[in-house]
């Protein structure tokens, strides 16, 4: 058997050979529509419920960037980040109620303002709340997607003769999400190492990995009297 025949069962067995740099040693999964269900969970309380009639969830995340100008320079010098907002839609598909009907039951009944009924709850009287998005396929991948403190501030609802069915769609800023993340990683968080100046990362092109080295913390000499500049005489 050439080596060539080596390499390829190794590919296929994941015994013998086994490329370290190949694109085979690594192997993506992905998760349709009909993979995910979403968990609609009350900030306060923390009591829960799946919301069956939610049909489609989207984000946006938007921050403002802010060009630093000086006089004489038609560039900008550099960039400055502002505010972050995270928004998105909430599109309900409707049965024989309220879009909101099953996300209000697991709502506290003091949600409600000032001289409002809790028990026509509509979605601008809600107090934030939060949404879990856990997406599972056939294989028993899973992941999750967390969308922190929604307040809903638009909905709408269209019922006509030429829709087959009928949908609510409702928008909405968030305080906080988690992008979508592999259960068995966890979340994507900071390293302290990121945080120290003296860290230094570099990429290694034969792994693939990051590599951590600290350097040498500079020290000051406090013996040296600097001299005068040198006015380049010639």
């Amino acid at each position: 058997m050439g080596t060539l025949d080596n390499f390829l069962n190794s590919i296929t067995t994941g015994t013998g050979l086994e490329p370290i740099n190949s694109v085979y040693a690594h192997t993506d999964h992905s998760y349709s529509g009909c993979d995910i269900r979403a968990v609609v969970t009350d900030s306060r309380t923390g009591s829960s419920r799946i919301i069956g009639n939610l049909a489609t969830i989207s984000y946006s995340i938007h921050r403002e960037v802010v060009p630093v100008r000086s006089l004489g320079r038609t560039y900008p010098k550099a960039f400055t980040r502002a505010q972050r907002t995270i928004a998105g839609t909430l599109v309900f598909t409707i049965f024989d109620r309220y879009a909101l009907y099953d996300v209000a039951s697991v709502k506290s009944k003091y949600d409600n303002g000032v001289g409002e009924s809790a028990f026509s709850l509509l979605g601008d009287q809600m107090a934030p709340f939060d949404v879990y998005c856990m997406f599972q396929n056939e294989l028993g991948d899973i992941s999750q997607l967390n969308i922190y403190g929604i307040q809903l501030i638009d909905e709408g609802q269209v019922m006509s003769i030429n829709d087959i069915f009928t949908e609510s769609t409702h928008s909405y800023v968030a305080q906080d999400i988690d992008v979508m993340y592999p259960k068995s990683l966890g979340p994507i968080q900071q390293a302290p190492a990121l945080l120290n100046p003296s860290t230094i990362f570099t990429f290694d092109t034969a792994s693939g990995n990051a590599i951590k080295t600290n350097a040498p913390n500079p020290t000051i000499q406090s013996n040296i009297v600097p001299g005068p500049p040198n006015l380049g005489q010639q």
